[in-house]
Formats: C-alpha cells, sequence, structure tokens
C-alpha cells in the first residue's frame, strides 16, 4: 500500500468511473454493501498473511480454473479465493483463515473438493511463470479484480466445452446464491441478501 497516497472509503454500491467501479452496482443486484478501501483510486482488499507456497498454490488454482480466460479470468478466480478468506462466514466460508484452506476446502459430510482441479488433480500439472506467481501475490496483498470483489461463488456450466452454457440464476445446490455476472466459460455469485453479514457489511 503506497502510504503517500490518501485513503477513502465507500461502499461498492457507489457507481464512479473515477475510482474504477464497473458494470452493475452490487446494491442494485443483491441489497448488500461492501466496504472497500480506494487507494489512489484502485480497490484494496484485507492482504492475507501469506507464505511464498501459498503464492505458488493460489497462481496454480488460477491456471487450473480458468488458463484459457486470459489474465482477467484467473484474477476473477484469485479474487473469489481471496473473498473468502475475508468472508469468514457461516456455514460456508467459517474459519478459513489462509488462501490453502480455501483451495483445500472440502463440501461437508463428503471430503469432496470444493474446486475441481484439486479433485481432478490438475492443480498439481500447473507451472505457473513469474508473471503467474505475481499475479496471485498481488490478491493476497490486497489487490482485487472490481468486477469480482463480491462475489464468493463461481462454477463452470460447461466443463471441457468450448462454449458456455446459460449460467443459472443460482449456483447448483447453493440457494443462498445469486448470478452476478458472466465471464467466458465461468459464472460468478454473490450472496442473497442477509446472507454472509460478516463479508457484506
Amino acid at each position: 500500500m503506497n502510504l503517500g497516497k490518501e485513503t477513502r472509503f465507500f461502499p461498492l454500491k457507489m457507481k464512479s468511473k473515477k475510482f474504477g467501479l464497473v458494470g452493475k452496482s452490487p446494491k442494485s443486484i443483491t441489497g448488500n454493501k461492501l466496504l472497500v478501501s480506494v487507494v489512489g483510486g484502485e480497490k484494496m482488499g484485507r492482504r492475507i498473511k501469506h507464505t511464498e507456497r501459498d503464492v505458488e498454490h493460489l497462481a496454480r488454482l488460477m491456471l487450473a480454473e480458468a488458463i484459457g480466460e486470459g489474465a482477467e479470468g484467473m484474477e476473477f478466480v484469485g479474487t473469489v479465493a481471496a473473498n473468502r478468506v475475508e468472508a469468514d462466514c457461516d456455514p460456508d466460508f467459517r474459519n478459513l483463515r489462509t488462501i490453502n484452506h480455501v483451495i483445500y476446502q472440502t463440501i461437508p459430510g463428503t471430503g469432496i473438493p470444493h474446486f475441481e482441479p484439486v479433485l481432478n488433480g490438475s492443480l498439481y500439472t500447473q507451472r505457473p511463470t513469474e508473471e503467474d506467481l505475481q499475479r496471485a501475490r498481488n490478491l493476497l496483498n490486497g489487490h482485487r479484480s472490481p468486477r469480482a470483489r463480491t462475489s464468493l461463488w463461481f462454477f463452470n456450466p460447461s466443463p471441457g466445452k468450448t462454449y458456455r452454457d446459460p449460467c443459472t440464476p443460482t449456483m447448483p445446490r447453493s440457494p443462498m446464491t445469486q448470478f452476478e455476472f458472466a465471464h467466458k466459460n465461468h459464472c460468478f455469485y454473490v450472496a442473497v441478501p442477509g446472507y454472509c453479514p460478516e463479508f457484506y457489511r
């Protein structure tokens, strides 16, 4: 964080080209309001304590999930993972203290990983470049994608396909979610109003 610049706080529901808010206001979609820090015009989330191993694991996840979706797509995926550490809310994200807790989290009562690359092993075959590692490092240091700043879920409705089926209004088997936006093969979701207030405060 550049301490030489003024730090101000705005509710994310505000629309402002000056501060780079893009797309629809989360207020208009979810009724939720997320307070974020704006430093020199750039949105910032909470810095997540990490090691270089954590950086590598996040970079691998971003590659495995969205390697064909460009830097922006990978940043969306990484932002959702970082958001889950910040959320710390029941029942989905309580006590996820590190990025590795998020990456290797399993669905309660099943032992099945949340993220497909952990389940199918593609997480372990990725070879991040220094650019990939720096992208993950930036996210862990508090930089977030503005568009995905309020998203806590994503999924690919057409895995292995060159097209994407229409995004569903809610995440499959996740009724407390609602659709926010789509990027290439992935659909991104936020919480319904009142869910996870620790994050949407």
